[in-house]
């Protein structure tokens, strides 16, 4: 059970700092982001996503939580847990929680 959850919580911080932050397989993760982007007022000006009254991305909290990986792990961690048949919500939140705590102690993103 142990080493279920340890490679939950691996696979969760790969997942989300690959939908977030990364070019992702084939440019998916790339277009998603830009797809949300676009969905939520959004347009690319030189690389740089602003709405029309010059907010960008960081001040709507969902165009800034597809390139949070932190935001994202606990919807990743649900998903994977549940594909896992670990879907109960303490094993969601530990294996959430873990991924926090790697991205706490790794990397800044």
């Amino acid at each position: 059970m142990e080493a279920q959850r340890v490679a939950l919580i691996l696979a969760t911080y790969y997942v989300a700092i690959t939908v977030t932050k990364l070019h992702g397989p084939g440019g998916w993760c790339e277009a998603f982001r830009h797809w949300v982007w676009m969905r939520r007022g959004f347009t690319d000006h030189a690389g740089v996503w602003l709405r029309e009254n010059g907010d960008d991305v960081h001040e709507d909290w969902i165009a800034a939580g597809v390139q949070c990986p932190l935001c994202a792990s606990l919807y990743i961690a649900a998903v994977l847990c549940c594909l896992a048949g670990a879907g109960t919500g303490i094993e969601i939140l530990a294996v959430a929680g873990g991924a926090a705590a790697l991205f706490s102690i790794g990397r800044y993103w």
